[in-house]
């Protein structure tokens, strides 16, 4: 390969990227870029006509190639950025989305100082409230091994380890004993919500690569959400709060269905493109 510039190399990614129909193009090929050249995107340009060492651009054009199959940059990076703070990802996990952010920023503004996180993932929302609420104390849950594991890494990572408590178990099964019960002011929980009759229609970028187990939520989307919901309204104290992310069109049923087992004041919060995304409510 001969010697380009980060200009000229910016440019050859994002034709190919471009060719293969990714709306992204030169967002994924800046992203890959500057994360070979451990730099960030605005030096990219203030270093336009910099030369790229020989194994850099070898480097850049083999993830630029995992991209065109279609791999998320995230993974193909192993980071993604959430709450304005970097995460480690893989395979194991979800990749945080912006939407879910939304949910952290409402339980930021409860000021809980204990919250239990069900589903945890990478730990971006457990690992967020704990690093923004320097007073609070999170119990984070997850069936997944490997996903903990990738939590625990990014805990550490914002020094906020000593204040999140992982635990491996299904949803709320984990928290049986009703010595907990009242205990906690805030649960919140990004639980599988695709309708598993809509799974073969995800995007190739979300079902050849994303953890499937983590997205498909059985018939309707909600089985997750019905099998968790009676247990958190005991776990919470008077006043607390339930968040859940759901489906753009799942919310009226999840509204009729938490109506009916103990909580009140129920709102539903709409994402960055006005579609019905949050659920909060209020133990009575």
């Amino acid at each position: 390969m001969s010697s380009l510039s980060i200009r000229e190399a910016l440019a050859k990614a994002a034709g190919v990227l471009r060719l293969q129909g990714l709306e992204t193009a030169r967002l994924d090929a800046e992203v890959i870029l500057a994360f070979v050249l451990q730099t960030s995107r605005p030096d990219l340009y203030l270093k336009s006509e910099d030369m790229i060492p020989a194994g850099a651009a070898k480097e850049y054009f083999s993830m630029v190639n995992r991209r065109l199959k279609r791999e998320p940059v995230a993974y193909i990076t192993g980071e993604k950025e959430f709450m304005s703070l970097g995460f480690k990802v893989n395979r194991n996990v979800l990749i945080p989305r912006p939407d879910t952010e939304i949910m952290v920023a409402e339980a930021l503004a409860i000021k809980p100082l204990r919250i239990i996180d069900v589903g945890t993932g990478s730990g971006a929302v457990a690992v967020s409230l704990a690093y923004y609420l320097p007073d609070c104390e999170v119990l984070a849950i997850d069936i997944s091994p490997a996903a903990l594991e990738a939590a625990r890494f990014n805990a550490a990572r914002h020094g906020v380890s000593d204040r999140i408590s992982f635990v491996q178990g299904n949803l709320l099964d984990p928290l049986g004993s009703t010595e907990l019960n009242s205990r906690f002011d805030v649960i919140t929980a990004n639980l599988p919500y695709i309708p598993s009759p809509e799974m073969d229609n995800l995007p190739v970028d979300v079902r050849g690569y994303e953890p499937l187990g983590a997205l498909d939520g059985g018939p309707d989307g909600l089985d997750c959400y019905r099998e968790m919901c009676p247990r958190a309204v005991e776990l919470l104290k008077k006043g607390g709060v339930l968040l859940l992310e759901v489906g753009y069109d799942q919310a009226v049923i999840m509204r009729s269905y938490v109506n009916g087992l103990g909580y009140s004041n129920i709102e539903t919060i709409r994402d960055l493109s006005g579609l019905d995304r949050i659920i909060k409510v209020f133990r009575s």
